[in-house]
């Protein structure tokens, strides 16, 4: 009985997700739009200086985290490589 009602739940989820798609809403939290910080440079000057982010989030009056995304912002994390390795076979006892 529980798996019958649990598919006609689906189903109605299904039909207005369709519904809304239709009428053009897109589902999901909406994309943050963040403009290039204008103090940037000046931070990564300060960082350059020796400067934590800390203590630039603390000069700057802003939150610990926003001197970290201003520098990320011009300049992304770098990557790491993908390593790919091939499987070696155990030998037999």
């Amino acid at each position: 009985m529980a798996e019958f009602e649990r598919e006609l739940i689906r189903e109605r989820v299904k039909a207005g997700l369709a519904h809304a798609r239709s009428k053009g809403r897109i589902g999901g939290r909406p994309k943050v739009k963040r403009e290039r910080d204008k103090d940037a440079k000046l931070i990564r000057g300060m960082r350059a200086g020796g400067d934590s982010y800390s203590e630039i989030a603390e000069e700057l009056g802003r939150s610990r985290v926003q001197p970290r995304r201003a520098i990320f912002q011009i300049e992304p994390l770098p990557t790491r490589p993908v390593i790919h390795c091939t499987p070696v076979e155990a030998e037999p006892f």
